[in-house]
């Protein structure tokens, strides 16, 4: 909500953090005209958002500066990584001297190139059946530990290396291909799910590349997703799509992002995603969907 932008500035406000959620553009606009009013800085997430668009400008190149991610599951996934944009010829030498310094490591890349591999050759099998068991049993908040554990130390700072660039060459040709291939399975998701479920609002003049696909359930969705992972479908709840920041910080004052947390639901979205599949998995969401609260 840009309004609630306005309400937040004070005399040390200097940056706003402008994040493109999910791939889908922020009200990028709106805050710009905030921005140039209070003489405030912006700064575009695009972790999610590669290749989407508002107003026929691509994001990242509306604010001062703006960082994409290109880590494994990512739009342009090249195991690690990423990019800054920036408008400020002086910052960005400043950057590519920093940077500059970093060390070279190119077999840093291996753990996340097994991961994927394995993940992609074992989950469309009845091998991921034991692995969706435990996500769906009492194992899951100690999975979930477990991982929080392992992401809460930082990574050294390293070198993209001259493998990930050849990837990232060469998955930047078939970038748009892919994100028009996923705002068409989105278009059949969107035709196939009943009124209980609300898919994530698109600003009018925004094209996202739908780098997730989350939808808002009125009820809680923990049981939902508990009951889906029991028939072979992932999905993903509360800190597996984001993270509460508010809450975590001991804020109070974002009820729009503690609702989302507490209700959007993630569903599967990737590139060799069936339209059979797709059916499927909507007819499951809308059976167990049929007796929450209408939006």
């Amino acid at each position: 909500d840009p309004k609630s932008i306005i309400k937040r500035i004070t005399k040390r406000t200097r940056v706003i953090l402008a994040t493109h959620m999910f791939g889908s553009p922020c009200f990028i606009d709106e805050i710009m005209k905030i921005a140039k009013k209070y003489s405030i800085y912006v700064i575009e997430d695009c972790a999610h958002s590669l290749g989407s668009e508002f107003k026929g400008r691509k994001n990242g190149s509306f604010g001062d500066a703006a960082f994409f991610s290109f880590e494994s599951m990512k739009p342009l996934g090249t195991y690690g990584g990423g990019m800054i944009v920036i408008n400020n010829l002086e910052l960005a030498n400043k950057i590519k001297h920093d940077i500059s310094s970093y060390k070279t490591k190119n077999l840093a890349i291996l753990p996340k190139i097994f991961i994927t591999y394995l993940e992609k050759t074992i989950m469309p099998t009845f091998l991921s059946k034991p692995f969706l068991y435990f996500l769906s049993s009492k194992w899951k908040d100690k999975i979930t530990f477990f991982y929080r554990v392992i992401q809460g130390h930082p990574n050294p700072q390293i070198k993209y290396t001259n493998i990930q660039a050849f990837l990232a060459i060469e998955k930047l040709k078939t970038l748009e291909q892919r994100n028009v291939k996923r705002r068409e399975k989105i278009g059949l998701f969107d035709s196939l799910l009943n009124n209980n479920i609300k898919p994530q609002k698109i600003e009018k003049n925004g094209i996202p590349n739908y780098y997730f696909f989350v939808a808002l359930l009125k009820d809680n969705p923990i049981s939902i997703r508990k009951l889906l992972l029991k028939k072979g479908v992932d999905t993903g709840i509360n800190d597996e799509i984001t993270d509460d920041c508010a809450t975590l910080l001991g804020q109070k004052d974002c009820p729009n992002a503690q609702y989302v947390f507490q209700h959007a639901i993630h569903l599967p979205l990737y590139e060799d995603l069936s339209d059979k599949n797709i059916k499927l998995i909507a007819q499951l969401l809308n059976g167990l969907c049929s007796q929450c609260k209408k939006y």
